[in-house]
């Protein structure tokens, strides 16, 4: 439809459709009046074209009126029995004639028609196009805002052809143009219409478009202040079809509880900085243990590999039963071996360490503790289930051991590779010949209490035990 603003328009319209052909009795004078007539007669007169609910201004173009009226002939001739099939977001269809008025937000929408296998015509480039717009309205002084969603076509030959898309349902335009698609409209000038190329269009949408159809964008919904420090990262979310929300966002990464791993979990700034992941601390477990804090002392760890800080939660002493280290009160470590732990006091110099027996040993991590006081002839000194084991301090000083025994021990004389196999009462000895066997201890100053066919015989280098005890085991006779 064309719309003219004076009696020029008219006479040009008739002028350039009678020199085309004359009109008969009681036709219209337009009757035989080509599109491309049409508009070579609007844009010579200053006249205006309609698209839609407005009206593009074509004057100014005459430098492109032989151009738009050869390919606005062409089109007209050469495309015919043009259809679109509409299928609602609720999957109701409908077929109608044209586009205008008729498409709805999410709308499939799909354009069938035939292109003419007739001289002139041969193959045309059809396109289906569909934009997102600031308004649900064709506006020329908003239309530079548009922004292609989807292009559908190509350069077509002869035949019967189908191309379909969605619309937004945000505010959008779709397009049946001739040609490549625009991807900036300035009006009056870069339009379909201005170009002689549109064939149908219609504009609509429920609401203003969020996000472009299809666009990437950056996201993250962990807490604010986070996003980029620790490893912490956003992602990326999809906008979806309908330009009014966007997908997941896909690919961030959020703030977790610390794991001790080098790495800012909790993506505060600070790497590692749960209480857990303290890890060794230079304290000194025989010193002061104010570097540790209120409740806390400083110990020797093998899960930490060092010395830490670790927390009270019981008062246990040397000699004790323990089973983790938290359960010894400070200057205090658990020790043993995997049939039983005692709590050992830590020390710098022998004169730390408490009773005969009791020496200041090398330990772990630097660290140094007491062995504990106990009296091998009699086993007394160590908590059940521990045998007191005489043994000897690198430097040859006689000491005494509270050493978990076995649940099954060897007998008496049987084979052995420590005295943690041997009965509480006896060590495992080297004897004058043969292999290493479980004996049972005795004083070699105090009453025999051997049995019968044995005697109480001293190890190769006598051992002290304070200075009134000399232990022995029993030898066969």
């Amino acid at each position: 439809m064309f719309v003219c603003f004076g009696k020029s328009c008219l006479s040009a319209v008739r002028s350039r459709g009678n020199r085309r052909s004359p009109t008969s009795a009681g036709a219209s004078p337009f009757s035989k009046v080509s599109i491309a007539s049409v508009l070579f007669a609007l844009a010579s007169a200053g006249c205006a074209s309609e698209t839609g609910d407005k009206f593009i201004d074509l004057a100014g173009l005459a430098e492109q009126r032989s151009e738009v009226a050869r390919l606005s002939s062409n089109y007209v001739q050469c495309m015919t029995d043009l259809r679109y099939t509409l299928t609602g977001k609720d999957g109701r269809t409908r077929r109608v004639s044209r586009m205008r008025g008729n498409v709805r937000p999410g709308d499939a929408i799909q354009a069938t028609f035939t292109l003419i296998d007739r001289q002139g015509c041969g193959d045309l480039e059809v396109r289906l196009l569909s934009y997102t717009a600031p308004e649900p309205f064709w506006n020329p002084a908003t239309a530079h805002l548009q922004r292609l969603v989807r292009s559908e076509g190509g350069v077509l030959p002869p035949g019967r052809h189908s191309l379909s898309l969605t619309a937004p349902e945000c505010f959008f335009q779709v397009d049946l143009v001739y040609g490549a698609p625009i991807e900036v409209f300035a009006p009056p000038a870069v339009t379909f219409s201005a170009q002689g190329r549109l064939i149908d269009a219609d504009n609509d949408g429920s609401a203003a478009c969020e996000c472009h159809p299809g666009a990437a964008s950056a996201c993250y919904t962990g807490r604010e202040g986070t996003s980029g420090v620790g490893q912490c990262q956003p992602g990326t979310a999809l906008c979806d079809e309908s330009g009014l929300t966007e997908g997941p966002c896909d690919g961030q990464v959020l703030p977790t509880d610390e794991v001790c791993d080098g790495v800012d979990s909790d993506c505060n700034g600070i790497v590692d900085d749960a209480p857990e992941c303290a890890g060794p601390v230079a304290c000194e477990p025989a010193g002061s243990q104010s570097v540790c804090g209120a409740n806390a002392v400083c110990d020797v760890s093998l899960a930490a590999d060092g010395l830490v800080c670790r927390d009270i939660t019981a008062d246990k002493r040397v000699g004790e039963v323990c089973e983790t280290l938290s359960e010894c009160a400070e200057g205090h470590t658990c020790s043993g071996t995997r049939n039983g732990f005692l709590c050992r006091a830590f020390c710098s110099v022998d004169a730390d360490c408490q009773g005969p027996g009791a020496r200041c040993s090398a330990y772990l991590y630097g660290a140094r503790t007491c062995s504990v006081s106990c009296n091998p002839a009699d086993n007394s000194g160590c908590p059940a289930g521990f045998g007191c084991d005489p043994t000897r301090r690198e430097d040859g000083a006689d000491i005494t051991l509270c050493l978990a025994r076995a649940p099954v021990t060897q007998p008496e004389g049987g084979v052995c590779s420590d005295s943690s196999e041997c009965a509480v009462e006896a060590a495992c000895v080297v004897p004058a010949t043969g292999p290493r066997v479980c004996r049972t201890l005795c004083d070699r100053r105090g009453a025999d209490i051997c049995a019968a066919g044995s005697s109480c015989v001293s190890f190769r280098e006598p051992y002290l035990w304070g200075t009134d005890v000399e232990v022995g085991y029993c030898q066969p006779k």
